[in-house]
């Protein structure tokens, strides 16, 4: 069984995700609203052809609209059909946090979600539709398709499309793996409430003034819980009372919450962080090098192009190979590499490409037990992770679906 914890240091959250006796994820927000996902009636400012772009003003706040990548605004007040002008109104969804004298980037197709879907707008092309994707890892033939057939069919989807189909978008409900563990009622009980809220945005922008804020995402803290896998989870676990109850509140108003249970960590002489090696988790993920059980260890170094993992034999070698096969002996650390590599990737929220130098072995069959074991155990990684390939240099090369920022740029920027 495993348990979220949440730990109050100053004005952050530090959240983590408890199982088997170990901390396997991590994430550090500052306690304040969520800007990423923010929802604003924004006014153009100006327009820069050069770039293709647009910058916008949402009451203080300045964001950059690509015109590149939201070829169809959202507009609430247009000069120009089809386009905006300098003074113009649109409805815009914050998509990319500021980075360094880059304004945050926003763009036109809104989404919402919940614990179980997404609900967005996306460019039609030629002819509107509505779309209902469901992730590949739901297999359950029956459940796929009760879910395909029924979503389209609720009224709440019917309505939300012919607004969007209006100003020449289709309609997108991706089915989140989350949903398998619930019925479908459930599930289309928040796809209903989603279309909804979208709805709302829309139907109200017109009569807001410029720069109001639309619809606001729950904070990083509260959203990484509600999309957690309710499966196996025991209980979520604060040292604070007054975010308890905060995360508490939020989460009482998603579907399918209800079974979850909630504890103040109150002991004083014993803190919650050191009861679960919070800190010294988090310490060791800051370093570079990982040291295995074997006497192996892992070298993990980030650059701005990627993430490269090096396999080390270290003492593994003096202190355990005897008259083991040297292939066999090899693919034992690799393996145990592999399994602490996945790990490291999520503890540390590592993304992008990943490029991995494992012990060489010269066994072909053995070579091919490791991606195998590899493949199974990205598998269970709820972010998208692929293990592409060896590479002509021998590499594993590994991607990883970028989320947010690594847990070391969390813990700078907060």
């Amino acid at each position: 069984m495993s348990r979220r914890l949440l730990s109050m240091q100053g004005d952050r959250v530090l959240t983590a995700l408890w199982d088997d006796g170990r901390i396997i994820e991590c994430s550090v927000d500052e306690r304040v609203p969520a800007f990423l996902g923010r929802i604003y009636l924004a006014k153009v400012d100006h327009i820069v052809p050069s770039i293709s772009g647009a910058f916008l003003s949402a009451g203080d706040q300045k964001l950059y609209y690509s015109l590149k990548e939201n070829p169809l605004p959202v507009a609430v007040s247009c000069k120009r059909e089809g386009m905006i002008t300098q003074g113009d109104e649109i409805v815009v969804q914050v998509t990319k946090e500021a980075l360094k004298t880059k304004e945050p980037g926003a763009g036109s197709a809104l989404q919402i979600g919940g614990r179980y879907c997404v609900v967005m707008m996306e460019p039609a092309g030629k002819q509107p539709k509505t779309k209902i994707l469901l992730s590949r890892k739901i297999t359950e033939a029956t459940f796929r398709e009760k879910i395909s057939e029924e979503a389209e069919a609720l009224e709440e989807v019917k309505q939300l499309f012919e607004a969007v189909s209006l100003r020449g978008f289709s309609l997108s409900v991706m089915v989140r793996t989350n949903a398998a563990e619930v019925s479908s009622d459930l599930v289309l009980d928040e796809i209903s409430v989603c279309c909804r809220q979208l709805q709302t945005v829309l139907s109200t922008a017109a009569f807001r003034s410029s720069g109001s804020l639309l619809w606001q995402p729950l904070p990083c803290y509260i959203s990484a819980i509600r999309d957690t896998s309710l499966n196996g989870l025991e209980s979520i676990v604060c040292d604070n009372e007054e975010l308890l109850n905060e995360v508490k509140n939020a989460l009482d108003e998603c579907k399918g919450s209800e079974g979850l249970t909630y504890s103040l960590y109150q002991d004083s002489s014993y803190p919650m962080r050191k009861c679960y090696n919070l800190d010294t988790t988090i310490e060791k993920a800051l370093k570079s090098k990982v040291y295995l059980s074997s006497g192996a260890y892992l070298i993990i170094e980030q650059t701005e192009a990627l993430v490269a993992i090096d396999v080390n034999t270290g003492k593994a070698i003096a202190s355990g190979r005897k008259k083991e096969n040297q292939d066999s002996y090899f693919y034992r650390i690799n393996l145990e590499a592999a399994k602490e590599i996945l790990y490291q990737l999520r503890l540390r929220n590592l993304s992008g490409m990943i490029l991995v130098d494992f012990i060489n072995m010269t066994d072909h069959a053995l070579e091919d037990a490791l991606m195998e074991e590899l493949s199974l155990l990205a598998r269970k990684d709820p972010v998208h992770t692929r293990i592409v390939d060896i590479t002509a240099l021998g590499l594993v090369e590994i991607t990883r679906k970028k989320i947010r920022e690594p847990l070391d740029k969390q813990l700078k920027i907060c």
